[in-house]
């Protein structure tokens, strides 16, 4: 899978440059951006001979064991390693933050640390076992954080409090080496905060609020700056949704296109009628179309006699006319038409909308 929030490129005089901005997670997944330590390392051999890395994060974390292996990929690495925080490092990615031999953060970016946990049941046994991981995991980040220059005893004092650091409270306590002059684009919505065009959930960081109020930090709170919806975005910015929808449409007539087109491929002498129900009449995938081809074989209902069907003239007005409904139940929130596979209507309208949100928040420079 693309790792669409793990970016690296290579740059003039043997550079190269690392942008981190997904979650830090042990296992790859199909639904969402993550980073992994086999991703990471797969992309870090691919850079080749460099002789200076840049590190750019914007993430609140994930798995530490993870960060852990990605800190000690870079710790290897013969290049010198920059490590940036381009909104926020929290959690796990403080971790890779570590890695850097130096650490820049901007005056408005955040650094957190705390303790490892984990949601656990069993009996009284394998609790304590797993309390037991807990420590060992917490004394492996430990060791990044010793680069601070700060005691065991004090780093464990912050890790247990979960300790929030502006650029200046991590320049002061050793966690970041120098501060830059650049500028973190802010926005908070009550629990929702975007750091840089990317949104993070902070209704579980119980002490982000605290922290909030006694560094005197005050967030720039904009309801109009957060589009949460389709509707909001048709609503505020026609021009936008429009264009949005028409290159939604195009899209989507590729997609049929190519649904089709794997359709025809799996068509067979005496299935007419199943193939032409399944690409207009009622659309599924060719997944789904090979299923009802293999169960009319076996029940013995599909003959191999090529029947007639009423096939219409101009099948192309009828793929657009299916695009444009599909299309139209995204935008609405109505009945989905199916395309098969486990994705749900539910799930399609949520990224559609991030899509579109992130999209105009991007244009408006947020």
């Amino acid at each position: 899978m693309e790792q669409k929030f793990l970016m690296m490129n290579k740059l003039p005089n043997k550079k190269a440059e690392i942008v981190i901005q997904g979650d830090i997670s042990a296992y790859g997944s199909w639904w969402e951006d993550v980073v992994t330590a086999k991703s990471f390392k797969s992309q870090l051999d691919n850079l080749g001979d460099v002789e200076e890395i840049d590190i750019k994060i914007n993430s609140d974390g994930g798995d530490p064991v993870t960060a852990c292996a990605i800190y000690n990929l870079l710790r290897e690495h013969p290049a010198k390693i920059n490590t940036y925080v381009l909104g926020m490092a929290a959690s796990a990615a403080s971790v890779i933050f570590m890695a850097g031999d130096k650490r820049y953060m901007a005056k408005t970016s955040f650094l957190m640390i705390h303790n490892p946990s984990s949601l656990a049941g069993g009996t009284a046994e394998e609790l304590r076992n797993v309390a037991d991981t807990l420590d060992t995991i917490r004394d492996g980040v430990l060791t990044a954080y010793l680069k601070s220059g700060l005691s065991e005893n004090e780093i464990k004092e912050l890790l247990d409090k979960e300790t929030w650091m502006t650029g200046e409270m991590a320049l002061e306590k050793g966690f970041a080496t120098e501060l830059t002059n650049d500028d973190v684009k802010m926005v908070y919505k009550d629990d929702l905060i975007m750091l840089n065009n990317v949104k993070f959930n902070m209704s579980r960081c119980k002490e982000f609020k605290n922290f909030l109020m006694k560094a005197e930090i005050k967030l720039k709170k904009e309801e109009e700056e957060m589009i949460n919806s389709i509707e909001d975005l048709k609503t505020k910015y026609p021009e936008m949704y429009n264009e949005i929808v028409a290159t939604a449409k195009q899209e989507g007539v590729v997609e049929e296109r190519a649904r089709m087109s794997a359709i025809d491929e799996i068509a067979m002498e005496g299935a007419e009628e199943i193939i032409f129900n399944a690409k207009y009449k009622e659309p599924k995938s060719a997944s789904e179309v090979s299923i009802i081809l293999c169960k009319a074989m076996k029940e013995g209902t599909l003959t191999t006699m090529k029947k007639t069907v009423n096939v219409p003239e101009e099948p192309k007005k009828e793929v657009e006319m299916f695009n444009n409904k599909k299309l139209d139940a995204q935008i609405s929130g109505a009945e989905e038409v199916l395309e098969g596979g486990d994705v749900t209507l539910e799930m399609k309208n949520k990224s559609l909308a991030e899509k579109i949100a992130m999209r105009l928040n991007n244009k408006r420079g947020l």
